[in-house]
Formats: C-alpha cells, structure tokens, sequence
C-alpha cells in the first residue's frame, strides 16, 4: 500500500516560487505545524506512555509551545491542558534550579557541590527561551560548562 504524502507539503506546481518566497522555509514552517499536531495528538489519551514520556523530556522551546496553540484545533482541550500543566511544572522546576544555581555563586555558598540539574540549569533555560538553537562556536561540554567549538581540542571536566 503506497503512503501518501502529508497535505501539508503538496503544492500547487503550477503557483509561481517568487510569489511565496523559499519553498525550504516554507516546508520547514510546515512540518513544524504537522508535528506540532502529532504530538498534540498524542497527548489526547489520559494516562498514556506518550504523556509520562513527554514529562521525562525538556518538553517544548517557549517558540513552539506557543505555536502549539495557533494551529491546534480547539476540540483537543484536554491535550492542550496536559500540555500547559506539563510546560508549568518545568519551568517551575528549572526556575528552582536556576536559582540555586546563582546563590551556589555567591560566597558563602561557593563550596555546596551543585548537582546535575544545577549545573545545567542554564543551557535548559537558553534552550527554553531560545528556540532550542546551537550556537555554532561555543558548546556545551559534559559538565555543564560552556567551552569553544573547536574539534582538534578535547576539554576535560575538573570535578568541582
């Protein structure tokens, strides 16, 4: 059985390409819109593996959780709700790891080992309120800290 394709990306062949601008873009914006609609779609049964699985993930970039609710139809309620309370307690969650990230900065708190989710409180949150985007000169490196994207030089991690 031959599998169509998604009507999100047919188009018109006969519509002229300058008139719409660059057709990769537009695909792009497209299948955001598409799988934005399948994870939606996935959350609509209570109790589900997709649910607990999308709780243990970092969820959705602020970008698209507000995408989320500029296509989806409004019969999913109850996704969209699941959505929002799941999108609520992770940012409440790296709000409090972000703060105890700053006061383990402070002097008197400079010798308190910071635990994982502390250490990486940052590069969530710029992921978070940044669309999820690489920047191509710097990288994460195991340990939470931010080093130059250079590929012939390996950083080790000092144990803090």
């Amino acid at each position: 059985m031959r599998k169509e394709k998604p009507p999100a990306f047919k188009r018109d062949p006969f519509t002229p390409l300058i008139s719409r601008g660059c057709d990769i873009c537009e695909f792009g914006e497209q299948a955001e819109k598409l799988y934005l609609s399948y994870l939606i779609e996935g959350f609509c049964e209570e109790n589900n593996e997709f649910r607990q699985g999308y709780r243990s993930s970092d969820g959705l970039c602020l970008y698209h959780f507000r995408q989320a609710f500029t296509i989806i139809d409004p019969k999913f309620n109850d996704a969209l709700r699941f959505l929002v309370d799941a999108t609520i307690q992770k940012t409440i969650t790296l709000g409090c790891d972000l703060t105890s990230f700053i006061d383990k900065h402070a002097w008197e708190h400079c010798y308190e080992r910071m635990s994982d989710s502390e250490n990486t409180s940052w590069v969530r949150a710029m992921r978070f309120f940044g669309r999820n985007e690489e920047n191509t000169f710097l990288e994460v490196n195991d340990c939470g800290k931010l080093g130059r994207n250079f590929p012939d030089k390996e950083e080790k991690c000092i144990d803090q």
